[in-house]
């Protein structure tokens, strides 16, 4: 806890750098209304606070200490980005504006939220991160231990939480100016492809 300057600007820069959990609300965002734009950054906020949990319980650390762990986990979190893929290139044309308006009226988009958490929990790279993080601000011989690592990482799901709602706001506003059924189908296209490169590096690495 002696620099928390520098723990907020390391997590600042990570939770902005674009990468799967970034790609899926800025999309998300350009399918979505204001009223809306919250479901995917609490969805990767909420993934991001169940592999921080693991990870200062420990769990984190068997995981990436077994080889056959870590890699399956790496797979799962490969399986989820080529159907995140195959569910945006499946989507086709269709007028984003109407298409956000009549979600908003159906309320039908809870899942959302239920794919950023999926996309974070399967991410083992969160917990690369966090176990390579946290140790430089906390010692586990800390007597408070527990009040000071819990105070980081509800630092970090404030700040991926509020990043991902500035990104998702500032693509429902974007939408705008980039609607029609053109736009969303090479939106689709490009996003699907970059979900399945994403993927596709995964799998790469494991061999």
């Amino acid at each position: 806890m002696q620099d928390l300057t520098a723990y907020i600007l390391v997590t600042f820069v990570t939770c902005a750098t674009p990468g799967a959990g970034v790609l899926f609300t800025v999309s998300s965002g350009l399918k979505s209304t204001l009223r809306q734009a919250w479901r995917a950054p609490l969805g990767n906020a909420l993934g991001c606070l169940m592999m921080s949990i693991l990870t200062a319980t420990g769990i984190g650390g068997i995981i990436t200490a077994s080889a056959v762990l870590y890699d399956g986990l790496r797979l799962a979190g490969a399986a989820v980005l080529v159907w995140l893929g195959i569910k945006s290139w499946r989507s086709g044309r269709m007028d984003i504006i109407g298409a956000a308006q009549a979600r908003a009226q159906s309320e039908q988009s809870g899942h959302v939220l239920r794919d950023a958490l999926l996309l974070q929990t399967s991410n083992p790279m969160l917990f690369v991160f966090l176990l390579s993080l946290l140790p430089q601000f906390l010692t586990a011989d800390d007597p408070q231990y527990a009040l000071h690592i819990s105070c980081l990482i509800a630092i970090f799901i404030a700040i991926c939480f509020f990043v991902h709602l500035a990104y998702s706001c500032t693509a429902v506003l974007a939408r705008r100016f980039l609607s029609g059924p053109n736009f969303s189908f090479w939106l689709n296209r490009v996003s699907a492809t970059l979900f399945w490169l994403l993927a596709a590096g995964v799998v790469r690495s494991l061999f």
